[in-house]
């Protein structure tokens, strides 16, 4: 782990950790402005070279990347050399373009600024979860995340705003916003019955959770069957618009077709039967009245409704 705030200026080889690096660099980030004539970067100048390029993951930058005459301006690194590997990294820039060049792996996020002051990108570099997280940030008064936890630890609100706990009263805030937006989902989601209920059944422990450790452990089961609930929900939705699609198909042809197949069909998309020789599964009706089906189960039933 490693960070640098800083206003640096230079010549050639300039960045915001190392202005010619090869080794390997993990959870670093800068913040802060870059200025040089040649080959700037907001994480590295440049390369080593091909045989002594450097590896980078889990890394941001926040800051201005300057250049003179804009040769080889980078918001990551100026010049990367072929073998160079940068994965997994976010970055805010105000530079009109990125004018690095990239010669080897590069797979980077460049975020807006208010993405990080508003606590999404700390969010989204945690992996889209607050638990066990390696950014955290005060939001309001950290402009970007830090590796400190004894900063904000964000959470999501909605798509468009995020907040955080830092003491107890916030932890109870962030506890019954949990809650309330688990027992909602809960409530409205169509899944697996029986996962829904495992799911709704394991937020009882939630209120009794002070510390982060509690809430790490306590969510994270929460989050594994939440997963698992949306895996299901995807499961019934591709159902429904795969049985909507042969609905359609139906009322396009009608005159077309005929016959005890199609009565057969029509039967199991109109009423509503329980499990038998004929339907397995039971009709449709049947299967998005009770959501007694697995997801895997969902998945076979849609092939065999495709199939009639």
């Amino acid at each position: 782990y490693c960070s640098s705030k800083a206003d640096l200026t230079g010549g050639t080889d300039v960045g915001g950790i190392a202005g010619k690096y090869y080794g390997t660099i993990d959870h670093c980030y800068f913040a802060g402005t870059i200025d040089g004539t040649s080959t700037v970067g907001g994480l590295i100048g440049r390369s080593y070279d091909d045989d002594h390029a450097p590896t980078v993951t889990n890394y941001y930058v926040y800051a201005e990347v300057l250049n003179g005459n804009e040769t080889y301006r980078g918001h990551y690194v100026g010049y990367a050399h072929g073998t160079c590997s940068i994965t997994n990294c976010w970055g805010w820039s105000p530079a009109n373009k990125d004018g690095g060049y990239n010669g080897g792996t590069l797979t980077a996020t460049t975020l807006s600024q208010d993405d990080f002051t508003m606590g999404r990108a700390c969010y989204l570099m945690n992996g889209s979860s607050f638990v066990n997280p390696t950014w955290y940030q005060t939001l309001g008064e950290d402009p970007s995340p830090t590796f400190d936890s004894t900063h904000g630890l964000v959470y999501k609100i909605s798509s468009e705003e995020y907040a955080y706990q830092i003491d107890s009263e916030s932890m109870k805030e962030m506890v019954s916003f949990l809650v309330s937006e688990a027992g909602e989902y809960s409530t409205s989601v169509i899944a697996t019955a029986s996962l829904i209920d495992e799911y709704a059944n394991s937020l009882g422990d939630m209120p009794k959770v002070t510390t982060r450790e509690e809430l790490y452990a306590a969510y994270k089961n929460i989050e594994n069957l939440r997963k698992n609930v949306e895996a299901s929900a995807a499961a019934y939705d591709a159902y429904e618009k795969a049985v909507q699609g042969i609905i359609t198909d139906i009322i396009e042809h009608e005159g077309e077709i005929a016959g005890p197949d199609l009565e057969f069909l029509q039967t199991y998309l109109e009423d509503e039967i329980e499990p038998g020789e004929d339907y397995p599964q039971g009709s449709y009706p049947y299967i998005m009245s009770y959501h007694l089906l697995t997801a895997a189960e969902v998945q076979a039933e849609t092939a065999y409704a495709k199939s009639l």
